[in-house]
């Protein structure tokens, strides 16, 4: 919050906005700094996701071989991920449930027969989909007053949501330009405005493989409790952001561990304690037993099914092929292998062997 605050007065923007859902914690303690030292800077918590920022760019380009191009790149992908993409059922796009469920290389989309064939069965409806998302999101940026220099603040990692946020604007003719400033970032497509990551800074910066080898549970510390924004919808004169449900349900032991662990960071914000980054990337890079315990529940949700970033049960008990599978699902590395091997080994080390 130091590093944040004093990026912003240094860029001096018009507004600094806050994303939705990662942004949560940063914004609640940004709120509370300013009442006691303010930088009298206006800031407001808006309703982004890759989601809603993807959706109305579909319909600049709508041709197969442009569909792609805000798509983040993953080495596998499944055909549901694409069509979620193009924001399409396979309900509507007569797809079989057990052909969604296929997963296919990333780097085959654009030769992929099946997939031209359903783009272009289904490209008048995805276009016009994607036309009134641009014309809602076009309203929600008015609304909410995003021009001149603007600061955006986010969890970070790879640079999507402000390259699609930048190409919207460039397109829509918005004059503003972005600043971004991350808990960590880099950026493998180039931007238009700037980026700035406070633990790492760039690809290649050192420090990146120390957080991304526990991203999972960074993201998780960093959220809040609402659904992801799927779209915007334009009521009169109001644009109000389309939210999917929360994914945990309340009373979940994660909410509840979570909602801790945050309200323990707000008191620790308070104090004035300029802390220790390194101490928070050793947690993930080498976790203790005991913050391994209380970790133990956390999970992702992947179509309904619990990933867990932990191990949930002894290593004799899993089989190779499933453990190789829950290890490759884990969004923590780290923890996971030494929860599992409960051996004193270089498990950072074994993770960038992995990795590579």
């Amino acid at each position: 919050m130091h590093w944040l605050r004093r990026e912003i007065g240094e860029i001096k923007p018009e507004k600094v906005f806050f994303f939705s859902r990662d942004g949560y914690l940063m914004k609640r303690c940004y709120d509370m700094m300013e009442t006691v030292a303010p930088i009298g800077i206006p800031s407001e918590y808006v309703y982004f996701s890759r989601k809603s920022l993807r959706a109305p760019l579909l319909c600049v380009n709508p041709t197969y071989e442009r569909v792609f191009d805000h798509l983040s790149w993953q080495r596998f992908i499944s055909y549901e991920e694409v069509l979620s993409y193009w924001g399409i059922s396979a309900e509507e796009a007569r797809v079989s449930a057990e052909k969604t469920n296929e997963t296919i290389l990333f780097e085959t989309l654009q030769e992929d027969k099946f997939l031209r064939t359903v783009f272009e069965a289904n490209k008048e409806l995805i276009v016009h989909r994607s036309q009134e998302q641009y014309d809602a999101l076009k309203a929600y940026l008015s609304q909410i007053e995003m021009q001149g220099k603007a600061v955006i603040v986010d969890i970070g990692w790879h640079g999507s949501m402000q390259h699609a946020l930048e190409t919207f604007i460039e397109k829509c003719g918005i004059d503003a330009q972005l600043f971004g400033l991350y808990v960590g970032i880099g950026t493998p497509k180039k931007l238009k405005g700037s980026a700035k990551g406070f633990l790492y800074n760039g690809e290649t910066d050192p420090r990146r493989s120390r957080i991304l080898c526990f991203f999972g549970v960074v993201e998780k510390l960093f959220q809040c409790f609402e659904g992801s924004t799927s779209g915007y919808k334009i009521t009169g004169d109001e644009v109000s952001p389309i939210k999917e449900n929360f994914e945990f349900a309340a009373g979940d032991t994660v909410v509840e561990y979570i909602s801790q662990i945050q309200e323990s960071a707000v008191e620790y914000v308070k104090t004035g304690d300029r802390g220790n980054s390194d101490a928070f990337l050793d947690f993930g890079q080498n976790p203790s037993s005991k913050w391994l315990r209380i970790f133990s529940p956390f999970y992702n949700l992947d179509g309904g099914v619990k990933l867990f970033l932990l191990p949930q049960k002894r290593l004799m008990a899993y089989g190779l092929k499933e453990f190789i599978y829950a290890l490759n699902q884990s969004s923590w590395k780290t923890g996971f292998m030494k929860k599992a091997f409960k051996l004193p080994l270089p498990y950072f080390y074994l993770y960038k062997i992995l990795k590579k």
